[in-house]
């Protein structure tokens, strides 16, 4: 009975994520696409690329974060079959979108050419700043395109986002080359190409998204019931409480990784270029368990809208379960093939010998790595992101980044690590995470479980 239970229970969860996986991979794909041509385009372009990616991936994830704050709201209206209140968190959700463009784009614009200046770079500094400026055109696409991929989601609609990310990928390659290098007589951009074709690809997700919503009749049972309103300020407030909390967690997470980027800089551009193609690696493989993450929080959603608050806490740890023995598998596959993996990106033979090292560290993270994101995805399936973001400061500032720059100065064991030394900190920073999270999760899970607490509220 219980191996029956795992297996109908595994499928519904395979059901949601292997979409949600390969969309998470096409969207990584186009950061390693664009890596991959402005290597080949130069390793100035390559160093730019990489600390734009820097400054950039932070605000990324805060935008992300803040909108999918709306998730768990919608899947929970789904599972109680609330269509209405479904309609009305996606009208919500797409003025919370225009208001979060708003502040992202000032930040780009006017906080960070206050911030960051690499006077010492010119080249890269050149680069760094196009990118930037271009990707700003393309935040409200990319904004609008996130909230209705959230209600496709809670709909269990996975499918459909998936199809159209796999096309804005094919169309970032070809973007990518046509902006990067030019056609025929036409001079191309170099790495700031890139920026521009990422730009065009949010637009075009969005409408991707739209249309399929337009023209699918799976929704019309919601459009019945849809109603076009102001903001609302008490429903903007809830998805804000759930998704800033989530948002500055995983924001804390993703800008430890990408802070490395920048303070690489006086390091030499071979390893900035080093670690920006370790790193798009390591992030390609951590698609598989954000996509389960982002799984789990709709099938807990779901799960809690109907009422199963049993079933929410073993849906939930079947997930870690089985993200970490994928992970398993692909640790060993970044060991054994690392060689090959670093040749795709370049030729370089100093920067060749360095991301060789670095996706050691890659391999030796992954499995506590599928650990921390599955408990957080869960936890937001049940609106529980104010604990886990502390969790995540803590880790990866207080003990990662803590490690990271004792080991890469030489403070700690008198001999400076350089790259080597922030990823050892990156092993020990999402160790300290995965392990608090999933007491978390366990301490959350197992309260609503014995207690009986209904999460749901119309």
């Amino acid at each position: 009975m219980p191996r029956i239970k795992a297996i109908t229970e595994g499928k519904r969860l395979f059901h949601l994520g292997i979409p949600l996986i390969i969309s998470q991979v096409a969207l990584i794909g186009m950061s390693v696409t664009d890596t991959f041509m402005a290597g080949q385009y130069g390793t100035d372009d390559l160093a730019g690329i990489a600390v734009a990616a820097g400054l950039w991936h932070p605000l990324l994830v805060l935008l992300l974060g803040v909108l999918s704050g709306v998730s768990p709201f919608m899947a929970q209206a789904f599972g109680a079959s609330d269509w209405r209140l479904l309609g009305r968190k996606l009208v919500q959700g797409c003025w919370l979108g225009i208001f979060s463009s708003v502040v992202i784009i000032a930040m780009i614009y006017w906080l960070l050419p206050q911030l960051f200046d690499f006077s010492e770079a010119p080249e890269v500094d050149r680069v760094t700043d196009g990118y930037l400026f271009a990707i700003a055109f393309g935040v409200p696409g990319l904004a609008f395109a996130t909230v209705l991929r959230c209600f496709c989601e809670a709909n269990g609609h996975t499918k459909a986002p998936m199809i159209v990310n796999i096309l804005a990928f094919f169309a970032n390659i070809v973007l990518d080359y046509v902006l990067v290098f030019g056609v025929g007589d036409s001079e191309g951009f170099g790495g700031i190409g890139c920026g521009i074709a990422t730009a065009t690809i949010y637009w075009l997700t969005g409408l991707g998204l739209l249309v399929h919503l337009r023209f699918s009749k799976s929704y019309d049972h919601i459009w019945d019931t849809l109603k076009a309103e102001g903001p609302h300020r008490q429903t903007i407030a809830d998805i804000v409480k759930v998704g800033l909390p989530s948002s500055i967690g995983f924001c804390a997470e993703v800008s430890f990784f990408a802070v490395v980027a920048i303070l690489l800089v006086p390091f030499g551009s071979d390893t900035v270029a080093a670690h920006q193609i370790a790193l798009n690696m390591a992030s390609m493989i951590f698609m598989i368990p954000y996509g389960m993450s982002m799984a789990i929080c709709i099938r807990v959603g779901h799960l809690i809208g109907q009422g199963d608050l049993d079933q929410a806490r073993y849906a939930s740890f079947l997930t870690i379960a089985m993200s970490c023995s994928i992970a398993v598998i692909t640790a060993t596959a970044t060991l054994v093939f690392k060689d090959g993996i670093v040749a795709l990106y370049t030729s370089d033979p100093t920067v060749l010998t360095i991301a060789r090292n670095l996706l050691f560290f890659s391999a030796a993270f992954q499995i506590i790595d599928a650990v921390q994101i599955i408990s957080v995805g869960a936890l937001r399936g049940y609106k529980d992101t104010r604990i886990p973001m502390v969790i995540q400061i803590l880790s990866y500032w207080g003990v990662g980044f803590t490690v990271s720059w004792s080991l890469s100065l030489g403070n700690i064991t008198g001999t400076s690590w350089e790259a080597s030394g922030f990823w050892m900190g990156f092993v020990a920073g999402l160790t300290a995470a995965g392990l608090l999270l999933i007491s978390r999760l366990n301490r959350v899970s197992k309260k609503y479980r014995v207690s009986g607490t209904e999460y749901y509220q119309g």
